[in-house]
């Protein structure tokens, strides 16, 4: 027997790491699966309520607000991204941020104790109080009389300036009329008869028909030969303002249908105490109270009311509204 040679040996174990190799290479050794990327789960959208847009209400219930009083107040509520509503009660105040009130309706304190998040600016020509949510326009019945006596007087010819008033429960109407025209002319004398102390006044009630307006109305013409007449809202009537022929006429009513039978209309300046209110009320700040100014709203007879004397008038309107004159009191 002899022996392998060492070239046969290492060819013996070169065919057998071969015959491993290829064996090896045939069996399926499974690749490891790659994990699925985890997707994290969509929250789903939760459902939110609409937040109650806040807003500013005019309360106006007798219509009696001009057409510039209600620009101011929608173009602030445009400017302060508020919405603008009308209403004729207090019963929904629900994210009403100002509510600015015409007149002086009783419900007026219950509705600010009631909804201490409004503000309320009371325009009123009656009793109204500022306390933290209201502030108050006040318009003053006396200083309304006052001007109306002075504008009187300012075209009347010889002095015969005459007036018809309201003057329920003498509250002094009758006589801030008379003092308005003492202002300007003092005694008021005329040069002609009827010799008698002018402005002259007739004084009325709410109450008072047209009949009792009829008649005060032809007495005023025939004992005072009134010339310049102021005639109070409540007796502008086609009936007695027929009873006027070469008067010149004034009256306190804007929404007159008898517009055009005045030389003026006489009203108050609202837009300037708007302006200042309105942004202090959107702050929460209330508890503020402004005089307004008489102005002459409506003017249809430019010559007889001359740019000189509409100057004189809102002098005298704005010393009266700042607290230099004393409607009931006059030198």
């Amino acid at each position: 027997m002899h022996k392998n040679s060492p070239v046969k040996i290492i060819l013996f174990f070169a065919l057998i790491s071969i015959l491993v190799a290829s064996i090896s290479g045939c069996i399926n050794v499974g690749s490891k699966t790659p994990e699925a990327t985890r997707i994290p789960p969509v929250p789903e959208a939760t459902s939110t309520s609409t937040a109650t847009p806040a807003r500013i209400i005019l309360y106006d219930p007798s219509g009696l607000v001009s057409g510039e009083v209600k620009e101011v107040i929608t173009e602030f509520a445009s400017a302060n991204s508020l919405t603008y509503e009308q209403a004729a009660s207090f019963d929904d105040l629900n994210g009403v941020k100002v509510m600015v009130v015409f007149g002086t309706p009783d419900a007026l304190a219950g509705a600010a104790s009631s909804a201490p998040e409004t503000q309320f600016i009371a325009v009123t020509d009656g009793a109204a109080t500022a306390s933290a949510n209201i502030s108050v326009i006040q318009i003053k019945a006396v200083d309304m009389a006052f001007m109306a006596g002075y504008m009187s007087a300012l075209t009347a010819e010889d002095w015969r300036a005459g007036g018809m008033v309201v003057d329920d429960g003498n509250t002094g109407i009758a006589n801030a009329f008379e003092n308005g025209g003492k202002y300007l002319c003092g005694r008021c004398t005329p040069l002609y008869p009827p010799f008698i102390s002018y402005p002259a006044v007739e004084t009325l009630t709410s109450q008072s028909d047209v009949n009792a307006w009829s008649t005060q109305a032809e007495a005023l013409l025939r004992d005072t030969k009134a010339n310049s007449v102021f005639i109070d809202r409540a007796g502008d009537s086609a009936d007695v303002l027929s009873l006027f022929e070469g008067q010149i006429l004034y009256s306190n009513n804007p929404a007159s249908a008898n517009l055009e039978r005045y030389g003026a209309i006489l009203g108050v300046d609202l837009l300037q105490g708007l302006q200042q209110l309105l942004p202090e009320a959107l702050a929460g700040r209330g508890g503020k109270t402004i005089n307004t100014k008489v102005a002459l709203v409506v003017l249809n007879n430019p010559d007889k009311i001359s740019p000189a004397r509409q100057t004189l008038f809102e002098k005298v309107a704005q010393d009266l509204a700042d607290g230099w004159i004393n409607p009931l009191s006059v030198p």
